[in-house]
């Protein structure tokens, strides 16, 4: 996610290796292959590059003749992952698993609607943001309280609250990462920010989910966010010489 786009900072644009002089049809087709293989974002990871993302451009490239805004298409995305999670409360793991991945692969329509059609907000990486810590919830919330439904010894809702504060925690301390108020973004938070709408994790659900794995899904949740957000931690430490720092706000 370009953190500028958040913060408010001017984001350079650079037209690299995507123009090229229109002479005919051939020209014309390579500019638009030039421009939509151009259309990624710093939060991609290996699911998305090789799937989601190269899936999606198909909708994409349908969604930007119709009648749709790149921000409306993100709260698709967020309403999609959020049914998944009741689909997973329901103990319909492997149809849950699916709904995420399709709304994994809707959540890279929108950034590549904003992008084509010059159309990036800070509210649209707001709704993309925030959609997508309602999606880690609702996520972790229903695999926990469906599994803890077919197996009542287990310790899936503990997994589950421990993944579900997690994520609030995670939220808080990335928020107060993007509110510093020094004037260059250490590369770190930068990296924690893109992390946050990471989509790698919904294929490792869905194989999970068809394997009758998903248990142990829920316990690199419930330990893995709490990691996280003490590494921000440990990064806002760092960065702020040896203390945390303290936003014009709250001093």
């Amino acid at each position: 996610m370009p953190v500028g786009m958040i913060t408010g900072e001017a984001a350079q644009v650079i037209a690299g290796k995507v123009a090229l002089p229109i002479s005919d049809a051939a020209s014309v087709r390579e500019a638009k292959h030039r421009l939509w293989a151009s259309l990624t974002s710093d939060a991609d990871g290996i699911v998305d590059r090789f799937l989601n993302r190269p899936l999606g451009r198909y909708l994409s490239k349908i969604l930007i003749r119709a009648p749709f805004s790149p921000n409306q298409v993100s709260v698709v995305s967020t309403l999609v992952g959020i049914l998944s999670g009741w689909l997973f409360a329901a103990r319909y793991f492997i149809s849950g698993a699916f709904l995420l991945q399709i709304s994994a692969i809707i959540d890279c329509v929108d950034g590549d609607l904003a992008r084509v059609l010059y159309k990036e907000s800070r509210l649209g990486k707001w709704l993309d943001l925030v959609g997508d810590q309602f999606v880690h919830i609702a996520v972790f919330a229903g695999i926990a309280f469906g599994l803890a439904r077919s197996d009542p010894t287990s310790p899936a809702l503990a997994l589950g609250i421990s993944a579900v504060l997690g994520v609030i925690i995670s939220f808080a301390v990335i928020m107060r990462l993007m509110q510093r108020k020094s004037g260059r973004k250490p590369s770190g938070v930068k990296r924690l920010i893109d992390a946050t709408t990471n989509r790698d994790f919904s294929l490792l659900v869905l194989l999970l989910a068809i394997a009758g794995e998903l248990d142990l899904f829920l316990w690199m949740a419930g330990i893995g966010v709490h990691l996280f957000w003490i590494v921000a931690l440990l990064l806002t430490w760092r960065d702020a010489g040896g203390a945390p720092a303290i936003s014009e706000k709250s001093a």
